[in-house]
């Protein structure tokens, strides 16, 4: 017990309610700083070396998952221009194919009909695609881009593109190298387990 201490807390547990002793903050503290140590990427070696492969897949699994948040953050570009990522999708894909039909979107994408209509809606009210003739059935309507969905996809392409030098500006280049031939192997890998994708998915995604 001190001055700065007047119960006598610090690096003492109390018991709980339960009866079983509390842990202490520095006690959390130590267990918070372990888990930043054995998450931190010069640690994996460590762990796979240790502890086998469950390790292995489980730390792929966590970053997975952090790839994929990441994925899904928004475009920001220069201007201050917000580009969803659904918005940016759906320009590439028209960026890639012919004017196609909103079926042909959710066939890429693998949505529902529905959603991929609300994701055309919201794109044509942005004035980013319009509907345009179909020269082999005057009935139906296709999507195309508009002059200002090209540039905006030319914006958002350059965006992305400066910021994946600028987060790789201080890998070497065979580790660069070796990243896009991992990430290459392990979509092939993916594509092997998945039923034949539609000609528009492989505009969009490209092929095996």
């Amino acid at each position: 017990m001190t001055a700065d201490d007047p119960r006598g807390e610090v690096g003492r547990r109390r018991a709980g309610p339960d009866g079983r002793r509390a842990t202490t903050s520095r006690q959390r503290r130590r267990v918070s700083t372990r888990a930043q140590q054995l998450s931190s990427p010069c640690m994996i070696p460590q762990l796979l070396a240790t502890d086998g492969v469950s390790d292995l897949y489980e730390e792929l699994e966590k970053q997975l998952l952090r790839v994929a948040r990441n994925l899904r953050e928004p475009t920001v570009l220069p201007d201050g221009t917000v580009v969803l990522r659904v918005t940016a999708s759906l320009l590439y894909l028209l960026h890639a194919s012919q004017p196609i039909r909103v079926g042909a979107i959710a066939s890429a994408f693998g949505i529902d009909p529905s959603t991929s209509t609300r994701q055309v809606q919201h794109a044509v009210k942005l004035g980013l695609i319009e509907g345009v003739s179909d020269p082999d059935d005057r009935r139906a309507r296709l999507l195309a881009m508009t002059p200002a969905g090209r540039d905006l996809r030319t914006r958002v392409v350059e965006q992305q593109r400066q910021g994946l030098i600028r987060l790789l500006a201080r890998w070497a280049g065979h580790d660069r190298t070796e990243l896009v031939r991992l990430l290459s192997q392990f979509n092939i890998e993916i594509d092997k387990r998945r039923p034949q994708r539609s000609a528009e998915a492989e505009l969009l995604y490209g092929s095996s």
